[in-house]
C-alpha cells in the first residue's frame, strides 16, 4: 500500500503571514497534531506542530501568553514601551515559529516507510510533496491507525 491510498488530498494549510494565534485557531478547530505552511502556488514553506507552540525553555503555550500580553490595558496603549522580545512574541507570525526543513513524504512511498519515519523521525504529521516541493497531501500517523480498523480494510 501507498502514501496516496491513505493521504488527505485537501490539506488545509497556513500562510507564512498568519498570526500565531491564527494558527491556534486552525489546529484547535480541526482537532490537527500540525499544520504545513504554503505558499499562494501551494510549495511548501515549513510544517507548524503543537509542539512549535512550547517554548522549550519555560514551557509557556504562546497563545495564552500573547492573549495575557495583549490583554494589559498598558500594552492596548502604548506598545511601544513594551521590550522587543515581548514585542516579537505578540507580533509573531507562522513563518517565526515554523520549521521551515519538516519532513516530507512522497505518494509513491510505501506505508511501511512511512511507519518507520514515523518511528524514526518522531514527526507528526508529514506533509506529501511532489518533485517541485507543491503540496500534494498530508498523512498522520492517525491515518495509518485506521488500517486496523476492520471498517477500512477491504477483504
Amino acid at each position: 500500500m501507498k502514501i496516496k491510498d491513505l493521504m488527505t488530498k485537501n490539506v488545509i494549510t497556513v500562510k507564512p503571514t498568519d498570526t500565531v494565534n491564527q494558527v491556534a485557531d486552525v489546529l484547535s478547530e480541526h482537532h490537527f497534531t500540525g499544520v504545513p505552511v504554503a505558499d499562494e502556488e501551494g510549495k511548501l514553506l515549513g510544517l507548524i506542530s503543537e509542539r512549535d507552540f512550547i517554548a522549550s525553555d519555560s514551557k509557556i503555550y504562546l497563545p495564552t501568553y500573547i492573549k495575557l500580553l495583549t490583554e494589559f490595558d498598558f500594552i492596548k496603549h502604548d506598545e511601544k514601551r513594551l521590550s522587543p522580545a515581548v514585542q516579537s512574541i505578540i507580533n509573531a507570525t507562522a513563518k517565526d515559529i515554523m520549521n521551515s526543513e519538516p519532513v516530507t513524504a512522497n505518494a509513491e512511498m510505501d506505508i511501511e516507510e512511512l511507519a518507520n519515519l514515523f518511528g524514526q523521525k518522531r514527526v507528526n504529521p508529514v506533509p506529501v510533496v511532489d518533485q517541485n516541493n507543491k503540496l500534494i497531501g498530508i498523512i498522520s500517523r492517525s491515518d495509518l491507525i485506521k488500517l486496523f480498523s476492520l471498517k477500512h480494510l477491504k477483504i
